[in-house]
């Protein structure tokens, strides 16, 4: 209850009686914060954990900033804990600072203004406080510990306000009578506090600034100094502003002493000085500054300044609503009579003018201030016009209703065409702030609501961006306003035209903030004026959150509200007339879709009144225009096929014979306009696919036009052998489409040979030696029919079988052709039926299956590098494979399950283990997916190798942890390096690569999973030999492959470095393996075939790193082959290679234990000083190959023999 009170008392405290939604309730926190603040003296022994505390209470507090208020209940016992720690004597500093820190982290959330007030203002503080202020250096320390200087100058602003006389507050006149000469010599106590306060404006940019100026308007408004030091300091300030030289440090801070002093003061002490400080602040041209933050403190000044000249009172001439809470609004008392409410609305639509007071004069610089405000709603800078929309509303407030009206009207010549829009933005937040105020009379309501009408759509593009996102949310600010400013009966005229223009913005703005901003708007003039049509079920599906997502509330939302006829055409209209000529092609795109789907809801409109403007549209010469609505009049001419369909109407009869026309010769229309050969030429030709498409699954009757359809296929190859991907996929899918649509009558002649030329233009265009037109081609053959395939399909397999795979080394580079072939192979094994006994021609049969299994598994090897552009663009080639394969997999398996072969399907299994290890992610994760939907099929076979046991380690919710980032790929794969019949071999093949990789994310997340994986075979020497066999056999096999072999001797050092291999080297009951003698032999052959590179590559130094860490191994023979090997390097003519082998020798031997040390105890003190003292990189190599042969006597190796 007494929560419940506390949060009623907050409420009823805000001004409108906000109400907040998915709010924290209270300070759970309390408790924890408590205890913080109780260790402090104990925590600032410690600055880790001084450091550690204060991040957590950092956190717990930056929770409250939203809601700060919570933290008032429990604000004075948190403070009394801090201060009585500072307070303190003998108290270490450390202490002090980390208290004054934890003051400064509750000062961030509450808010410094209403913190100063719950601080002890004693006079006992005083000189205290003063005195740790004047002993504050100004060097790295302080610097630190700044929030001990903030909130040292906080709490004096409170302390000087203590209510006496400065003389009696000042130490030093209580012993100026004992003669005190230390104390004589001091400053007077308001010339040590105006010290504090020169030091503390001096820091421009930092928090100290804004509470010394604080402090200032505390210490000089103060009764007894106001009289003899205020002037005084307002003409120090005013000097400093002057300058605007770089070396003034003061000036921001005197501009912030200046805007406190007016914030603060009262009339009558400051009116005195207005006209000084305004005269001065004009003469510094301190608005014209370059710099934002002195340009936004001048405005704050100057609308002071202005409330200074003005008497401060309410004009009884604005427009008041009464009660602005719902509950009072509905339960509002009915017996209110209709003559006192007629009398009211006179009165408050300016009908009587009472409150002008006699001999009341309106000063003259108010004037300059008001232009001077209008000036700053024209700013280019958002924090300037925000306080001049603030300064406008309250100056106009204290004004007559002539000159309030006068005002009025220089706003609103803001919203000129010729403005820029930064004015539009300016005006439209002074509106918001006279509408709020109520000085925005009902009567210019007529002038206002156009105006608001098009700032809620204004967007200018500019190049490739556009202006007015802020105008925008800013509109939907002054549609809040009104909300909560207007009776319902003065709002009732312009519901018709607000509404609709709320959730346009709220549906179809680009910008998610303008949409959220709408929508808030919208739901505030619900609950408001209770006057908008279907308001309560608009608002339930076109919430705050649902508007986030731009398509949804395009194709969704839009749907929804266009139901209800005040809205659809207003909705249909927003979309032709500005959203199909978007500069953005994503909004055009979803423009489009959208008209689609309003289609249905308003066929007729969009025959009638919709597709006339679209046809003018296609014909302009402006880009966006035409490309807009040829993409809108595809969609919506498709819709209405659909609708025809569903109610059994006629399509032609809807459409009519004039449209019908138009959309089967625009590319007539389109090529007369030249919008194949212009700029931007690739996006209309995507548009013109796209309609060509969008024609075909309308079923224009056009089917007998051959001449027609012979000019749109050509157009479509032309697009098909273009170079964008972009506009070959859409070609592509047309293709398909019309070809299925006009094209499929094998009974007409002239239509199948049409239609054999195309699919002879394909074939011979897939072997094109033309990158563009090789990948458009291999793309079409994709979108093929299942009429166009039949008796075909073994020519265009074939031919693709041949696309997917390198021909010849200067088509290498040609993934994307390769991943097209592939694609469009996959695409074919879903078109066409499957059956073991059937015709090849007709059907996929068992052989043509298994042919697919084995040409689509070479995609799996196809790992092309292009070096400095693409990368990994083999990556392309291998995901299309895993897509393919999966697809023949499981078509294959419920067609024919007992006759495909066993052998493919465990080759396929193994090559996606490998894949699901690799390095791209996006690569690992599909062929995880891959790996997992075919491991969980009914019908693959259980004599797959392990299939029970794989199943075990990989259940099917393996998946959502990896889409989800739960968990990596890793960890689930690498329990099958235990696993017989090549699955460890091909997991352990591509963990390697990603344990190996330059990529921090990828080498510790893999390496992390390997180790915990070598962890569980602790005390297993047989199974830890056999993983390392295995490593082995692979370097073995791939060490002329560098794509393996680098990362493995990546991975191999870092084994052995780790200590997981330790049992099985050092072990004096375990028998050395073989294979650490393989492995040796295998680097050193590396090594030697890249050492006649010049300079040596990353493969030697790799190899380098290798052979040290094999000398951890304690048989003799490696050792002794490692060095060998080593003294080789250390004299190199590459004086980088002399350099690493010698650091890496060096390193090694100072970590080696005396058990597996491989120089004898008596050599390794010379070994290491030798190792230590020579200079590797000097340029003398035969004085450095002798001091390598001294080495190798110690090291009891032969010196390496010179070859001649």
């Amino acid at each position: 209850m007494e929560l419940e009170e506390e949060g009623r008392e907050f409420m009823e405290d805000l001004p409108y009686n906000l109400g907040l939604g998915c709010a924290l309730d209270m300070f759970r926190e309390v408790q924890e914060v408590n205890e913080i603040l109780n260790m402090v003296v104990e925590d600032s022994q410690d600055a880790t954990k001084a450091e550690k505390r204060s991040a957590r209470l950092s956190f717990i507090l930056d929770q409250y900033q939203e809601q700060p208020h919570l933290l008032d209940k429990h604000l004075d016992q948190m403070l009394s804990k801090l201060i009585d720690t500072v307070r303190q004597k003998n108290m270490p500093m450390a202490a002090i600072h980390l208290g004054f820190r934890y003051l400064g982290f509750l000062t961030k959330v509450r808010g410094y203004k209403i913190l100063v007030r719950h601080l002890p203002h004693e006079v006992g503080d005083l000189d205290p406080v003063l005195e740790m202020l004047e002993s504050r250096g100004t060097g790295r320390e302080e610097d630190e510990n700044w929030e001990t200087t903030y909130m040292l100058i906080l709490w004096l602003s409170i302390i000087i306000l203590l209510p006496f006389d400065m003389k009696k507050l000042d130490p030093r006149s209580l012993l100026l009578s004992a003669g005190d000469a230390e104390m004589q010599s001091r400053r007077p106590l308001h010339g040590r506090v105006e010290d504090v306060i020169r030091k503390g404006l001096e820091k421009q940019y930092h928090n100290c600034c804004e509470a010394a100026a604080f402090l200032s308007a505390k210490l000089f408004l103060r009764p007894d100094m106001n009289q003899s030091h205020l002037s005084q300091f307002l003409q120090w300030c005013m000097q400093i502003i002057q300058d605007d030289s770089e070396e003034n440090k003061w000036r921001i801070g005197a501009l912030r002493a200046l805007a406190q002093i007016f914030k603060q003061g009262g009339r009558e002490t400051l009116l005195p000085q207005a006209p000084i400080v305004f005269e001065s602040i004009k003469q510094a041209q301190l608005l014209n500054s370059p710099v934002t933050l002195v340009r936004k403190i001048a405005i704050n000044i100057v609308q002071r300044i202005g409330l200074t000249f003005l008497k401060p009172r309410v004009a009884k001439w604005r427009y008041d609503r009464g009660s602005r809470s719902l509950i009072l609004n509905v339960e509002k008392n009915s017996r209110i009579s209709s003559q006192s409410e007629t009398q009211e609305k006179q009165d408050l639509m300016g009908g009587k003018d009472s409150e002008e007071d006699e001999g009341y004069e309106i000063p003259d610089e108010v004037e300059e201030i008001v232009e001077i405000l209008l000036q700053g709603l024209r700013d280019k800078d958002t924090v300037i016009r925000w306080p001049s929309a603030k300064g406008m509303g309250r100056v106009t407030g204290r004004l007559p209703k002539e000159l309030a009206d006068d005002v009025l009207g220089s706003l609103l010549s803001l919203f000129s065409p010729l403005e820029s829009e930064n004015s539009w933005h300016g005006g439209c937040l002074a509106l918001a702030e006279l509408g709020r105020r109520g000085l925005l009379l009902p009567s210019r309501l007529p002038e206002v609501v156009p105006i608001l009408q098009r700032a809620l759509v204004f967007d200018e593009a500019r190049g490739n961006f556009s202006v007015g996102r802020n105008i925008r949310d800013a509109a939907c600010y002054v549609s809040w306003s009104f909300a909560r400013a207007y009776s319902p009966q003065e709002m009732a005229p312009y519901v018709p035209v607000i509404a609709p223009q709320l959730l346009i913005v709220a549906c179809f703005d680009r910008e998610v903030n303008c949409r959220r901003a709408a929508s808030a708007a919208f739901q505030e003039n619900v609950g408001r004026q209770g006057s908008f049509p279907h308001g309560i079920d608009i608002l339930t599906t076109a919430d705050f959150f649902a508007v986030a997502n731009r398509r949804h509330s395009y194709l969704d939302i839009s749907v929804f509200i266009a139901q209800y006829e005040e809205y659809r055409e207003a909705l249909i209209c927003h979309l032709v007339e500005r959203k199909l000529n978007h500069w953005d092609i994503m909004i055009r795109s979803l423009a489009a879709e959208a008209l689609h789907r309003l289609t249905f809801l308003a066929a007729d409109y969009m025959v009638h009144d919709v597709i006339p403007k679209l046809k003018q549209g296609i014909l302009s010469n402006a880009l966006y225009l035409r490309h807009g609505a040829l993409l809108g009049l595809g969609e919506i001419v498709h819709a209405i096929s659909l609708h025809a369909n569903s109610q059994g109407l006629s399509f032609h009869d809807i459409l009519g014979e004039e449209h019908e026309q138009f959309c089967a010769s625009f590319l007539v229309h389109l090529e007369a306009k030249g919008a194949f050969r212009q700029m931007s030429r690739e996006m209309m030709r995507i548009a013109s696919s796209a309609f060509i498409c969008k024609m075909t699954l309308s079923h224009l009757p056009i089917h007998d036009n051959l001449s027609l359809l012979e000019t749109w296929l050509e157009h479509l190859k032309e697009n098909l052998g273009a170079v964008e991907s972009a506009v070959q996929e859409s070609a592509g899918n047309a293709l398909g489409k019309l070809l299925d649509e006009y094209l499929s009558c094998p009974q007409d002649k002239k239509k199948k040979e049409m239609t054999d030329g195309i699919c002879q233009d394909i074939l011979s265009n897939v072997r094109s030696s033309n990158l563009g037109r090789r990948t458009g081609y291999a793309l079409a053959a994709g979108y093929l029919p299942e009429s166009v395939l039949r008796s075909r399909l073994s020519v265009f397999l074939e031919t693709l079988y041949a696309c997917s795979h390198i021909q010849h080394p200067s088509e290498e580079t040609w993934a994307e052709a390769r991943r097209e072939a592939v694609k469009s192979i996959a695409s074919i094994i879903q078109t066409m039926p499957m059956d073991p006994c059937g015709e090849l021609e007709m059907s996929f049969n068992t052989d043509a299956v298994n042919r697919a299994f084995c040409e689509l598994m070479v995609c799996f090897q196809d790992y092309t590098i292009e070096e400095k552009k693409r990368g990994d663009i083999g990556a392309w080639v291998r995901e299309a494979g895993i897509r393919a394969l999966t697809i023949l997999a499981e078509k294959s398996l419920d067609c024919m399950a007992s006759d495909v072969d066993q052998k493919s399907l465990h080759t396929l299994l193994l090559n996606l283990c490998q894949q699901a290890c690799e390095k791209i992610e996006r690569t690992r994760i599909l062929a995880a997916d891959s790996f997992l939907h075919i491991l969980h099929l009914e019908r693959l076979p259980v004599t797959v190798p392990c299939i029970q046991r794989l199943r075990e380690v990989l259940p099917v919710s393996c998946k959502e942890e990896w889409y989800e980032g739960k968990k990596d790929t890793f960890s689930r794969f690498v329990p099958l390096l235990s696993l017989d019949h090549g699955y460890g071999r091909h997991v352990l093949m591509g963990l390697v690569v990603s344990t190996g990789d330059l990529a921090a994310g990828n080498s510790q997340t893999s390496m992390g999973a390997l180790e915990c994986y070598l962890s569980s075979l602790e005390g297993n020497a047989k199974a830890l030999e056999s993983f390392f066999s295995l490593l082995v056999g692979i370097f073995a096999e791939k060490s002329d492959e560098d794509r393996i072999a680098i990362p493995l001797m990546r991975t191999a050092t870092s084994l052995l470095k780790s200590g997981y291999l330790e049992p099985l080297l050092n072990d004096v009951n375990v028998p050395v393996p073989g294979c650490m003698m393989d492995l040796v032999r295998c680097t050193k052959a590396g090594m030697s075939k890249r050492m006649n590179k010049t300079p040596p590559i990353t493969k030697v130094f790799l190899g380098v790193e290798l052979l040290v860490s094999c000398l951890s191994c304690r048989d003799p023979r490696i050792q002794r082959s490692c060095l060998g090997s080593l003294t080789i390097h250390l004299g190199s003519v590459y004086p980088r290679l002399r350099h690493t082998t010698g650091t890496a020798l060096y390193q090694a031997l100072l970590m080696s234990s005396s058990d597996s040390s491989w120089v004898s105890e008596e050599n390794s003190g010379e070994v290491l000083r030798i190792l230590e003292d020579t200079d590797w990189m000097s340029g003398d190599v035969e004085k450095l190959r002798g001091v390598r042969d001294e080495l190798c006597c110690l090291l009891d190796v032969p010196p390496p023999i010179r070859k001649t």
